[in-house]
């Protein structure tokens, strides 16, 4: 055992000399050795310094991709050759070292990787993933007569609120869109002190109208092609399409909540933040601008407004499960277990056949009560 160890922890030198020949990688065996060596640990009280130490002694045999490659490996073989029952127990073990990592700013993505690994093995499926939303069709054009004056435009390079990324709590919600400077009024060139032509006042409403509803055709053209290229995967196209209706009309939430949805599929997440937010202003109520929304802030990592982002989704509409299950996806990310377990319970009172939300609850539930530590016995005392 101590030759072992020696091994695995200490360059292989003579006295006074520096090491010319370097140690080959670690085994699958020696990770499964050096796994049990960190349950030990965990379980008799190790603080995130003797954990930082431990991963620090392995060298650069012991970083962090080499963990993730044989994490997956193992995960691959247990879920293969294992039953669920001892699946479960080796996902819980790995949760509890992960929640130990977790206590280090240093071991974050070793907590990641062993806790994705717990998860899919505690569950029996994949690690928990943020699927953007798929395109269902489009808006409709309503708002185009009916759209308010004077709404303020995001401006394509301004950066997403500070304001996303405050601590919520379940119970506050707040408009995730901070308000913008509006526009200055666009002249009218009726009010021009020095018209170029006099025209007669039937003529001039005669040719208000008929520039008004060419722009309506031409706006609804538009925005219909954009809709043609979407359906056909075009996103670019599509995007293309709804900016040139921004650039006639820039009050039609439809077309920016489209373009983000567009954006969303192309993984460019920062310009579908600032599309999203453009369609809260201009349509606050909609709860399918406010979903959307939230799922780009779960795909950007932003866990906090992500939440924030679900509370109003689900004040909007309360019955809408699937932003209960995205938000216990979103308290789980934030390490707020017991939250998350109401959210997945009331997804399962509204959708009984949720398959998801059960297996998130028992998943959290095998977390929650687990032992103190995950070994019955020290199989290293004798």
């Amino acid at each position: 055992m101590a030759g072992w160890l020696k091994k695995l922890f200490s360059p292989s030198q003579g006295r006074g000399q520096t090491p010319t020949v370097d140690l080959p990688p670690l085994t699958d065996a020696d990770f499964e050795f050096l796994l049990a060596q960190l349950l030990q640990g965990i379980s008799r009280g190790w603080q995130p310094d003797r954990l930082e130490v431990f991963i620090a002694d392995l060298g650069i045999r012991g970083k962090v991709t080499a963990w993730e490659a044989w994490l997956e490996r193992y995960s691959t073989q247990i879920l293969a050759q294992a039953q669920p029952p001892q699946q479960q127990q080796i996902g819980t073990r790995l949760l509890y070292i992960s929640n130990a990592f977790k206590n280090s700013p240093k071991l974050q993505r070793f907590a990641r990787a062993f806790g994705d690994t717990g998860q899919q093995l505690v569950t029996g499926r994949g690690k928990i993933t943020i699927e953007i939303w798929e395109y269902n069709g489009a808006d409709q054009l309503a708002e185009l007569e009916t759209a308010p004056d004077n709404i303020p435009v995001l401006e394509h390079s301004q950066e997403a609120s500070p304001e996303l990324a405050e601590p919520v709590v379940i119970s506050e919600v707040e408009t995730a869109a901070e308000p913008l400077p509006e526009m200055p009024e666009t002249i009218n060139p009726a009010e021009s002190e020095t018209p170029i032509e006099e025209i007669p006042e039937e003529t001039t409403q005669e040719i208000t109208e008929t520039t008004t509803e060419d722009t309506s055709k031409t706006i609804e053209s538009l925005f219909q092609a954009g809709l043609t290229k979407a359906d056909q995967g075009d996103f670019a196209g599509a995007i293309a399409a709804w900016d040139q209706v921004i650039e006639l009309n820039p009050t039609v939430s439809a077309v920016w909540h489209n373009r983000g949805s567009a954006f969303g599929r192309l993984k460019q997440y920062d310009q579908a933040l600032e599309s999203l937010k453009q369609a809260i202003l201009l349509a606050p109520d909609n709860v399918l601008i406010w979903r959307d929304h939230s799922y780009v802030l779960m795909a950007l990592e932003q866990w906090q407004a992500a939440l924030k982002s679900w509370n109003t989704t689900i004040e909007l509409q309360e019955d809408l499960a699937e932003a209960w299950y995205q938000r216990g996806l979103t308290l789980e990310q934030l390490n707020k277990l017991e939250n998350a377990q109401i959210n997945y319970r009331r997804v399962l009172h509204l959708t009984p056949d949720f398959t998801q939300a059960q297996e998130r609850l028992e998943a959290i539930d095998a977390v929650l009560n687990a032992p103190s530590s995950p070994l019955s016995s020290d199989p290293w005392a004798d």
